[in-house]
């Protein structure tokens, strides 16, 4: 299993969740400490939002297994799995992107900073402005998000630009995919299952290591209890992860 993806998934029995010490964090204080948020209220709204977001991106990968399954039973035409992966895989782009805006707006409710626009590209480029509340570490952390950076461009092109994720035919193993983003060149080739765990692992990894970031620097008075995130499309990202062989 990708290395970053083993920090965060667990096995209790037969049942394969992850957990984010950002949901830790969230849901400790708003139980037992909600005097450290500026807005007991929003805060919940956004944590849910952010995890709203985890859980329908998992969702994404079950429906791409689910239409591989059909498709290579016949129950479904080349031309059927093509368009509803593509549709799935842009729809992946996006939840991704727009769910790290949540970041920002616990950070400044929790941090009690003001924010003009809770978006986080915007937010990571004037981060200087906030190093002092954030501390040197937290600050690293957003700083190094190449990961945010490549998947935000190809979102931005999907919902701007006219860009495409196109898929082909594959009687290998894995979903191929073109990020074509309507530039005039041959676009990028990849295996979605691939991509999948690679760009899907950061997004996690982040959120974990932001929450044990926002823990040390709380001091919170106890640890906050594992907060489980399960679901059949995690356990689709872990067989991704651990396979050579996609598909049976």
């Amino acid at each position: 299993m990708n290395h970053k993806l083993n920090t965060i998934y667990f096995k209790d029995g037969e049942d394969l969740y992850v957990s984010l010490k950002i949901f830790d964090l969230c849901t400790y204080i708003r139980r037992f400490e909600p005097s450290l948020v500026r807005d007991v209220s929003k805060f919940k709204i956004t944590y849910m939002s952010l995890l709203n977001s985890i859980w329908k991106a998992s969702i994404v990968f079950d429906k791409i297994e689910f239409s591989r399954h059909l498709f290579n039973r016949k129950q479904i035409v080349d031309m059927q799995h093509a368009g509803f992966v593509r549709t799935d895989i842009e729809h992946f782009h996006i939840i991704v992107r727009s769910s790290m805006d949540y970041v920002i707006e616990i950070l400044a409710n929790l941090l009690n900073f003001k924010i003009q626009n809770s978006s986080f590209s915007r937010f990571r480029n004037t981060i200087h402005e906030k190093e002092d509340v954030l501390g040197q570490d937290i600050s690293d952390l957003i700083k190094n998000t190449e990961w945010y950076s490549k998947l935000t461009k190809v979102r931005n092109k999907l919902i701007h630009s006219g860009a495409e994720t196109p898929v082909y035919f594959n009687e290998g193993n894995g979903t191929v995919f073109e990020i074509d983003l309507n530039e005039g060149v041959k676009g990028e080739m990849h295996i979605f299952e691939e991509y999948a765990v690679e760009y899907y692992s950061e997004y996690l990894y982040f959120l974990d290591k932001i929450g044990e970031l926002l823990i040390d620097k709380l001091v919170l008075k106890s640890l906050p209890p594992k907060f489980r995130i399960s679901g059949q499309g995690i356990k689709v990202l872990s067989h991704w992860a651990n396979s050579q062989s996609f598909y049976a």
